[in-house]
């Protein structure tokens, strides 16, 4: 596995976490693109795993890419509205629907889709922290091309409650513990948030390796990228 099919597990995991509690107030379903209405840019790391996928497709499928809607949706998105790279798509579209912690005007705030948890407040540790998740893949990034995991494990996340999947570290702030969960180890966010479609700013010890590797670090234009591969 690869560092990053590793993150990319993790974040997958961090929303079935969510929906599995919440569902009832999540309305995130195929076919909604709300979130969707963005230019966006990718790490390379990403823009990598998205060519090994789709350099796979046949011709046809591939000179379908070309064909894009607005330029206020991403150059992913089919006529309907669904993702044509789902399977590789980036981080940041894992993460749509859950509630988000990053900081507007200098101050942290939580925000989620204006459709979902209209109704109900998301659990402390069900709230992704968008400069955790930042740094890991600019580190993920950094690194160059995808290798093997790691020997060193990252640090370990609440303990998930019955029928729940393990919940990873991508959380800030530890939740209050409960008789059911005991207290999750809180993490210190290393990175600013970036808003969506916009390049992440690395941590103050990431810079010095962001500037000794000129391409490592840089970001992607994804609707450049998928014209590249619709031309081959």
């Amino acid at each position: 596995m690869t560092r990053l099919e590793e993150l990319t597990r993790k974040v997958d995991a961090f929303f079935a976490r969510v929906a599995l509690r919440h569902g009832d107030d999540m309305q995130c379903a195929s076919g909604c693109s709300d979130c969707c209405r963005v230019r966006l840019t990718i790490t390379g790391v990403e823009a990598a795993a998205i060519r090994a996928h789709v350099t796979t497709w046949p011709a046809e499928q591939r000179r379908a890419l070309a064909v894009t809607g607005p330029d206020d949706r991403c150059a992913a998105l089919d006529a309907a509205g669904r993702c044509r790279i789902y399977p590789v798509r980036p981080l940041v579209c894992r993460s749509h629907g859950v509630p988000i912690r990053l900081r507007r005007g200098g101050l942290p705030v939580v925000e989620a889709c204006p459709r979902n948890f209209t109704h109900t407040t998301p659990d402390p540790d069900c709230v992704l922290d968008q400069a955790t998740l930042s740094a890991v893949l600019l580190a993920v990034d950094l690194a160059g091309t995808p290798g093997e995991v790691p020997a060193a494990p990252p640090p370990t996340a609440a303990a998930p409650r019955a029928g729940e999947p393990a919940a990873p570290a991508l959380t800030a702030t530890a939740a209050a513990p409960s008789e059911a969960d005991p207290a999750a180890p809180a993490l210190t966010a290393t990175a600013t948030a970036p808003r969506a479609g916009e390049p992440a700013v690395p941590a103050p010890a990431a810079t010095a390796a962001a500037s000794s590797g000129a391409q490592r670090g840089a970001r992607i234009d994804l609707a450049g990228l998928l014209a590249e591969l619709a031309a081959i």
